[in-house]
């Protein structure tokens, strides 16, 4: 097996570091390892959630100030940001091996070696963020293009998305810094560094977008200026806390030389983390583009049920991030006993939460929509198709908790496949089918004729991502329980 370093590690490794500072103490030096499984997975998992909340603040006022320039600059939004999270997810797969790495080493009390791989996945994942960059500002007017998009889309969203592509390397960085401080079990840091961001971002977006204060309107370009700015103040905080060693990890780049062995090592751990995240993110631009030709209202009516699934999603990512931390660090204690009950306790508080937040917006969606746009034309088809999407939340919230829980325990090859069976075997062709875009399919010469279902139009596209969610947990709890997800080597 390929060694992750190519320097020596200590076979003794002294006891991790003390935080310099007493009240950064209190929750740093929590042992993971120990204790209360509950009690440990809430500890790490509030700072998530409070962390997932403020970064979907962010995501709805943008939307309440887009829904201000019209329900097309609400769609324009919608489109971009499938884009966005398209090439992100190319580099978002090695936070998710160095989170893996990272907690299965501090696990282990290898501080010496969380250390290292902090500081080499840092310097990796920038450049991998600047390559994203230059990429993505050069194929923009290629990708709305592609897509179909009307020219009244296209104008408005062109210089949102390239300014977008601008951000990536800051929203690299906070991803980056916040992984590796989530994996040594720091999640406060995260969170403060995104209180920063989102302090700075939130009303310096309407300032930028509307030309408040003097200064000229920049229109959808405004907000991805504000949210460049915005994550440049948030990474200030991670990286200076990361470099002067108060908290568990300490970035050193003093002699730094590239290490070629661990960058392979993270490549095959984090490849299958982002091609499951790349096909996710590739499969809703397809569903973009089947949904489009149903018209702009109906367009903007998918941006909007995305964003509010962020909203839903908002708990559980922070419980389900921190049961993957608390397991990656007790496969590395081995302790297999307390990883199980980490991740049952995680799904069984994500389903409570997924479904109080379901059934409000089930019942009183039109609250939740109004604060975006009071466009009757896109309400008249947003209320629908919001109730069929709360009703795949909770299969939704479990799946997620799940895919923490393989990723960081290092199995990321179940989760690539699972992806790959629900969206492209189950949700895909369900979409075309359910909603009446294709008559029929030419297969290698074989021509297949396509059933018609009558009456769901564009809402069958909502059906087939419902049914999708639930093919993923049928595939995913069978697998928990009898699976080799915790024999994975990471290290």
């Amino acid at each position: 097996m390929t060694e992750i370093t190519t320097h020596p590690v200590p076979t003794a490794p002294p006891e991790a570091p003390p935080p310099s500072h007493g009240r950064r103490r209190a929750y740093t030096g929590r042992d993971f390892t120990e204790g209360s499984v509950p009690k440990n997975l809430w500890a790490l998992a509030w700072p998530l959630m409070v962390s997932g909340f403020i970064q979907t603040l962010d995501h709805v006022a943008e939307l309440v100030w887009a829904g201000l320039l019209g329900f097309r600059a609400l769609g324009s939004i919608g489109v971009a940001q499938g884009w966005i999270q398209f090439f992100n997810t190319g580099r978002q797969g090695f936070d998710t091996a160095t989170r893996a790495m990272v907690a299965r080493a501090y696990g282990a009390k290898q501080y010496e070696l969380a250390n290292h791989i902090a500081s080499q996945a840092l310097v990796f994942n920038v450049a991998l963020a600047w390559t994203i960059m230059l990429l993505g500002i050069n194929l923009s007017p290629f990708l709305l293009r592609i897509l179909g998009v009307s020219d009244a889309m296209m104008d408005a969203g062109l210089q949102y998305l390239q300014l977008r592509f601008v951000s990536t390397s800051t929203f690299a960085l906070m991803h980056v810094t916040g992984s590796i401080l989530q994996a040594s079990g720091d999640s406060m840091t995260p969170m403060k560094a995104q209180f920063l961001s989102r302090a700075v971002l939130i009303p310096l977006s309407p300032i930028l977008i509307f030309g408040l204060a003097g200064l000229p309107p920049l229109g959808l370009a405004g907000a991805a200026v504000a949210a460049s700015i915005g994550q440049l103040c948030g990474v200030t905080m991670t990286l200076r806390v990361l470099f002067s060693g108060r908290t568990r990890v300490r970035i050193k780049l003093a002699g730094f030389r590239p290490d070629f062995p661990l960058y392979w090592r993270m490549v095959k751990l984090g490849a299958p983390s982002s091609w499951t995240t790349g096909e996710r993110a590739l499969a809703q631009i397809l569903l973009t583009g089947v949904v489009a030709p149903f018209g702009d209202a109906m367009l903007a009516a998918f941006a909007l049920s995305q964003r509010l699934q962020q909203f839903v999603n908002l708990g559980q990512m922070g419980v389900g991030q921190a049961a993957g931390v608390i397991v990656g660090q007790n496969l590395g204690a081995h302790r297999l006993d307390r990883a199980r009950q980490t991740a049952l306790w995680a799904l069984g508080q994500c389903a409570l939460l997924s479904f109080g937040v379901g059934s409000v917006i089930f019942f009183f969606p039109e609250p939740f929509l109004t604060l975006f746009s009071r466009d009757h034309e896109l309400l008249d088809v947003a209320v629908p198709w919001l109730h069929i999407m709360v009703v795949g939340f909770i299969a939704m919230t479990a799946a997620n908790v799940f895919t923490q829980v393989f990723n960081t325990a290092g199995d990321t090859v179940i989760t690539m496949v699972t992806g790959i069976s629900s969206i492209w075997l189950v949700q895909q062709p369900l979409a075309r089918i359910l909603s009446g875009s294709v008559e029929r399919w030419d297969i290698f010469g074989f021509v297949i004729s396509i059933p018609a279902v009558e009456g769901l139009g564009a809402f069958g596209i909502a059906w087939a991502m419902v049914i999708a969610i639930a093919v993923r947990l049928l595939i995913f709890v069978p697998y928990f329980v009898w699976g080799p997800w915790h024999r994975k080597k990471v290290l």
